[in-house]
């Protein structure tokens, strides 16, 4: 398959150009790429596809942030829970908090996505839509997903997560202040069995400069990225439960070499025979036979034949609010344990 290969990328590269903006002529190339980017997390790409093909919204600008006024408003809306945790109603929850945090704090003027995925591209571009706004072609995240909102790229920066305003469509939670860590703690204790979106992070475009740039083309084109081609092969196992507000879990991968991923509501860890190759914030994204990348949150069954990429960036470099160590999660004599407990054996192969 080698779908990421520079074969891949570069092949019509005619159709793969797109403007500048979000519609029905290039909604399926931006959200496969998400779904690459999204490392399992951020949605599923058939979903998300369509959702944004049921409503059928009018093309939405993607703006630079450099293209807003100093005093225009910039939020963030994202859904927080366990990847499982999916809802027919959920675009319709997205738009609440976005009215709501109107409502009581500002009018927006552009979204700013919280990750890269499929459904913060789609829930973006409704929420643009019905206002008359626009996208940003920056997230907050660190061009992926992440499992919480202390794993943002921009957790180290003063940038503003408050006030916020977040539902799951019939109860509403109103936070005006507070760290990544606080916020967190208080939404995972909402988020364990629903699904609850977010809108804030209210910020005038000067602000979010700590924000990674440039996912629009990185959706289409991948030229930022390092891309590695980890192996291939096809799903032998796969073992999920849900522990504090998120998806933890194994997936096994057998072929001519046996991998295992173990994830975080992402993938978080990536082994070889038994040998760690990968590990967040590196991206580890698993692709099926179309080139889409596989969402935690909807599992394929056993036996589909699939791919395993990494993916690094530059400015993950020296970060350190996404690793294992702020992650919770120890790899120590052949185990990983979870913070919540939660204990994998690492299987070990013979060689």
């Amino acid at each position: 398959m080698d779908i990421l290969s520079s074969e891949f990328v570069n092949q019509d590269a005619e159709t793969r150009e797109s403007p500048r903006n979000i519609s029905s002529d290039n909604i399926e190339v931006l959200l496969q790429g998400a779904s690459i980017l999204s490392g399992g997390g951020g949605g599923n790409y058939d979903t998300a596809l369509e959702r944004y093909r049921s409503i059928s919204p009018s093309p939405v600008n993607v703006k630079d942030l450099s293209d807003f006024c100093d005093d225009d408003t910039l939020v963030t809306v994202f859904g927080l829970g366990p990847v499982e945790n999916q809802v027919d109603d959920q675009l319709s929850i997205a738009s609440k908090s976005v009215r709501l945090f109107e409502e009581r704090y500002s009018e927006v003027d552009g979204f700013v996505l919280g990750e890269v995925g499929p459904d913060l591209i789609v829930e973006a571009a409704l929420a643009a839509n019905e206002l008359g706004a626009a996208v940003v072609d920056a997230d907050v995240a660190g061009m992926r997903a992440v499992p919480s909102i202390q794993n943002e790229i921009i957790e180290a920066t003063s940038i503003s997560r408050t006030p916020l305003v977040a539902t799951n469509g019939e109860d509403t939670l109103s936070i005006e202040s507070g760290s990544g860590r606080e916020i967190e703690a208080r939404l995972r204790d909402l988020s364990t069995h629903d699904l609850w979106y977010v809108t804030g992070y209210a910020n005038p475009p000067s602000d979010y400069s700590a924000a990674v740039q440039g996912w629009f083309d990185e959706c289409v084109k991948f030229d930022r990225a390092n891309i590695s081609r980890l192996g291939e092969g096809r799903i032998y196992s796969i073992e999920t439960t849900q522990s504090q507000g998120h998806s933890v879990g194994r997936i096994r991968i057998q072929g001519s070499e046996n991998f295992e991923i173990f994830l975080l509501n992402e993938n978080i860890i990536a082994f070889r025979d038994g040998e760690a190759i990968s590990q967040a914030p590196d991206t580890i994204c698993i692709l099926d036979e179309r080139g889409i990348g596989i969402s935690n949150g909807n599992l394929p069954e056993t036996g589909e034949r699939v791919e395993i990429y990494e993916l690094t960036y530059n400015f993950w470099q020296n970060a350190k609010c996404l690793n294992l160590e702020s992650l919770g999660v120890q790899l120590q004599d052949g185990q990983i344990e979870f913070e919540s407990g939660l204990t994998f054996e690492v299987s070990q192969y013979d060689g």
